[in-house]
C-alpha cells in the first residue's frame, strides 16, 4: 500500500480471505475494509510504522458479504515508502477463545453456587481459581483473592492456623499425585471458628502446563459438635449400662431371695400374700432392667457388618426357652421355619424373645396359645408370632412400639415392645402388629435375608 492507504499489490489470499478480487481489493483503500460499524480513530495507526518502521496489532476487516474476519496484521515500512502488511486470520482462534470465556463464566455461575470452599492453586501458592465460599472466609471476593499467594492473603487476614502445615499438605499431592482429605480448622472474618473436611485433589493445568490442586472443603463444625455430645450421650449410657448391668439387677435380686426366704418362714396367709406380690414386682423389676440393659446395647453396639445369624436356630432356642418358662402357654409352629441367614447381631434374639413373652403375659385366656410360622419371599423373610388374647385396639397400632410420640405409658405398652422395634430398625427391617381371627393379635417381623 502507497502512502495514501491504497492497495498496490495483493495476493491471492489476500482475496480469498476478503471474498474480493484482486482486481476489486486495488481499487480499494485501507478504509474501505473496515467494519462498517468502526469508528476511523480505532483503524491500524500506520503512522506508527512510518516512527518505528513496525507495527503489530489486533483488528477485524470487513469481509464482502458483510460479516467480519478477525486478523492479525503486522506492517513494515520498505525503502521506497510503502508498506507490507502480513495480515493473518486468527478467525477460529478468537471463536475458541470466546467459547473458552463462555465456558469460565458458566464455571464461575456454577462454583458460586456452591456453598462449600473451593479453590485451585499452583506450585508458588497462587490462587489460580476460588468461589465466592472459599473468598468470604477470608473476607474478599473471588477478584480479589484469585491471582494472588495465599500465604500474602493469610498475612493481612490471620485466619489459617497453622498456614505451613496446610501449604504441605498440598505440595504432598501434587508430588505424589494422590487425593488427600484432612480435618482443618479456620477463624472467619466474624471471629467464628470452624471446622472443616478439606479434600485436596491433584488437578492440571492445561493451559499453563503445571501442577496444580484442587481443594474441596465442608464445613463440619456443627456436625463436630454433634458428634461430641454423642460422645458424651454414649458415655453418660455406658454408665447407665454398667449400673443397670450390676448394682440395681443385684439389689433386686436380693429383694427377691429375702422374699422367697419370707415366704418358707412365715406363716401368715395374708403376709405371704404380700411377700409373693413383692417378689413378683421385685422379678418384673428384674426383667425390666435386661431389657433396658439390652436397649443399651442396641444403642452402644459398634457396626453390625459382616454379620450373619441363623434364623432358624434363634427361633427354635427361643421358643424353647420360652415354652419352658412358661409351661401352662402353649407355643407351636404354624410352618416349617425356611433355612435362611439374616444381616444382624446375636442381640436379634431379643425381637423374638419379647414376642414371645408378650404374647404369653398379656393373654387373658385360660390358655395362652401362641404359634409362629415364617416363609421367605424376593430377599424378606417374614416371621408371624399369633396369640388368642385381646387384641391390639386400632388406635394402639403404631404408639404400643413406642413409635411417634414412643409413649410406653399406653395400655399394653411395654419396653420389651419399644426394644423389639428398635432392634428391627437397627437391621433395616419392619415390625407390626394385625388382628388374628377370630381374636388376638398377630406381630409381624420382616428382615432383609442374608445376600
Amino acid at each position: 500500500m502507497n502512502e495514501h492507504g491504497e492497495y498496490v499489490d495483493v495476493n491471492e489470499a489476500a482475496s480469498d480471505m476478503v471474498g474480493f478480487s484482486q482486481d476489486e481489493i486495488l481499487d480499494m483503500s485501507v478504509a474501505d475494509l473496515a467494519p462498517e460499524h468502526d469508528d476511523p480513530e480505532d483503524m491500524p495507526n500506520f503512522v506508527q510504522v512510518r516512527e518505528t518502521g513496525h507495527m503489530r496489532t489486533e483488528y477485524q476487516i470487513r469481509h464482502k458479504d458483510g460479516h467480519t474476519v478477525d486478523v492479525i496484521i503486522e506492517a513494515v515500512e520498505l525503502e521506497d515508502g510503502r508498506l507490507v502488511a502480513y495480515v493473518q486470520d486468527i478467525s477460529e482462534q478468537k471463536q475458541y477463545e470466546k467459547a473458552l470465556e463462555r465456558s469460565r463464566d458458566e464455571l464461575r455461575q456454577i462454583i458460586d453456587q456452591i456453598p462449600d470452599p473451593i479453590f485451585v492453586k499452583n506450585r508458588d501458592d497462587k490462587v489460580l481459581l476460588s468461589n465466592e465460599a472459599n473468598a468470604r472466609l477470608h473476607g474478599l471476593t473471588p477478584d480479589e483473592i484469585e491471582g494472588k499467594r495465599e500465604r500474602e492473603i493469610e498475612r493481612d487476614v490471620e485466619n489459617i492456623t497453622d498456614f505451613d502445615r496446610y501449604r504441605e499438605r498440598e505440595r504432598e499431592v501434587m508430588a505424589t499425585g494422590e487425593s488427600r482429605t484432612y480435618k482443618e480448622e479456620l477463624t472467619s472474618p466474624s471471629g467464628e471458628q470452624h471446622v472443616f473436611r478439606t479434600t485436596r485433589i491433584p488437578f492440571a493445568m492445561v493451559e499453563r502446563s503445571e501442577s496444580a490442586v484442587l481443594g474441596y472443603a465442608r464445613d463440619i463444625t456443627e456436625l463436630e459438635k454433634y458428634e461430641q455430645e454423642l460422645k458424651e450421650q454414649r458415655d453418660n449410657l455406658e454408665v447407665l449400662n454398667q449400673v443397670l448391668r450390676h448394682d440395681v439387677r443385684n439389689d433386686l435380686q436380693l429383694v427377691t431371695a429375702y422374699a422367697d426366704l419370707l415366704l418358707e418362714e412365715c406363716e401368715d396367709e395374708e403376709l405371704k400374700e404380700y411377700t409373693t406380690t413383692i417378689r413378683e414386682s421385685a422379678n418384673h423389676a428384674v426383667e425390666l432392667t435386661g431389657t433396658a440393659r439390652e436397649i443399651a446395647d442396641v444403642m452402644l453396639s459398634a457396626t453390625r457388618e459382616d454379620q450373619q445369624v441363623d434364623l432358624r436356630a434363634v427361633l427354635e432356642k427361643e421358643v424353647s426357652e420360652v415354652q419352658s418358662s412358661y409351661p401352662d402357654a402353649a407355643v407351636t409352629y404354624d410352618t416349617a421355619i425356611p433355612p435362611v441367614t439374616i444381616n444382624a447381631t446375636e442381640m436379634v434374639s431379643s425381637i423374638f424373645r419379647n414376642l414371645l413373652k408378650n404374647a404369653i403375659q398379656h393373654n387373658d385366656e385360660p390358655l395362652a396359645e401362641v404359634t409362629v410360622s415364617a416363609t421367605t419371599h424376593d430377599g424378606i423373610v417374614t416371621v408371624r408370632i399369633a396369640d388368642n388374647g385381646p387384641g391390639v385396639p386400632d388406635d394402639q397400632k403404631q404408639t404400643i412400639f413406642g413409635k411417634g410420640e414412643r409413649d410406653l405409658e399406653v395400655t399394653g405398652t411395654g419396653i420389651g415392645l419399644y426394644l423389639v422395634e428398635a432392634l428391627v430398625t437397627s437391621y433395616d427391617g419392619d415390625v407390626y402388629v394385625e388382628d388374628n381371627d377370630p381374636e388376638g393379635s398377630i406381630f409381624v417381623v420382616e428382615l432383609p435375608t442374608a445376600g
